[in-house]
């Protein structure tokens, strides 16, 4: 992927004679303005499929486009010259949407193939030179040297679904704790998928003098990423906001806490099967 990939055509779309990749190039649209990222190609391949192959961090997973949407929203502070830093951006997607905002974007993850993807989707968004992209490995020492290095503290910190296991807790709120400027905010966007790991980020937060503050309920924002939410589908809800609330949630953490990625795989299946196509669209 060190070559600018181009936005695929209508023609290029529903052409048979042209297989699937694992990486595709698909179309988002934050605050009114279509966007374009290379990622995981989860239309095709699904959400838990080739995980050995390619970078965890390629998938697009809701978190990233509930805090995308809330950006572009009338409640988001104000971006406009403020240093935003992502952490574990993989494809780079929030950064590229700060970066859009007006924000002095810089993006960060330990992988690689993470870092070259967000290069390229920062340039396929004609953002490259709003965008810096840097290696940092969470915990104090790393960011330590990552400080010393690229200037300073930051206004506002960005975490959208970082957390798979709870050893990492500790380290990311180390991570926070060293670049997060006084009076900064940091926003972690979290799926709870286990128990011990809620737990653990609860505790290291905790421990570490975190507080939680005006949690978001994510209805609405999910209701946004979903087309199929826009008007009635056949064996959809009829009130499909007042289904999500009737979801399990704790409170606290930013927002309700359920397997977003589970509802919108649920979502997108049931839109299949009514005729419709993909939330995300290619």
């Amino acid at each position: 992927i060190d070559v600018l990939p181009e936005r695929p055509s209508m023609d290029e779309k529903s052409s048979p004679k042209r297989p699937p990749s694992q990486v595709e190039v698909f179309k988002y649209c934050f605050g009114g303005v279509q966007r374009w990222f290379l990622q995981y190609n989860t239309e095709s391949f699904g959400w838990f499929g080739h995980t050995t192959d390619v970078a965890l961090g390629l998938k697009i997973w809701a978190p990233c486009l509930i805090l995308g949407h809330y950006l572009c929203g009338p409640d988001a502070p104000v971006l406009r010259g403020r240093r935003c830093l992502e952490l574990g951006a993989g494809a780079g997607v929030l950064g590229v949407v700060l970066a859009s905002l007006g924000a002095d974007s810089t993006v960060t993850d330990i992988d690689e193939l993470c870092l070259r993807a967000t290069s390229l989707n920062a340039k396929l968004n004609n953002l490259d030179h709003e965008c810096k992209v840097l290696r940092l490995e969470y915990g104090e020492e790393d960011a330590e040297r990552f400080e010393a290095k690229h200037g300073g503290k930051f206004d506002f910190i960005f975490g959208a679904d970082v957390l798979y296991v709870d050893r990492v807790a500790a380290l990311l709120f180390e991570t926070a704790e060293r670049l997060l400027a006084p009076n900064g905010v940091f926003f972690l966007g979290v799926v709870e998928r286990h128990k011990h790991i809620t737990q653990e980020l609860r505790r290291a937060a905790s421990e570490g003098g975190w507080s939680w503050d005006w949690p978001r309920p994510i209805g609405k924002e999910l209701a946004h990423l979903c087309p199929a939410f826009r008007g009635r589908k056949p064996g959809l809800p009829e009130d499909p906001e007042r289904h999500l609330e009737e979801k399990p949630k704790l409170a606290g953490m930013g927002g309700a806490l359920f397997d977003f990625q589970q509802q919108l795989k649920s979502t997108q299946a049931q839109w299949k099967s009514s005729g419709g196509g993909s939330p995300g669209e290619p």
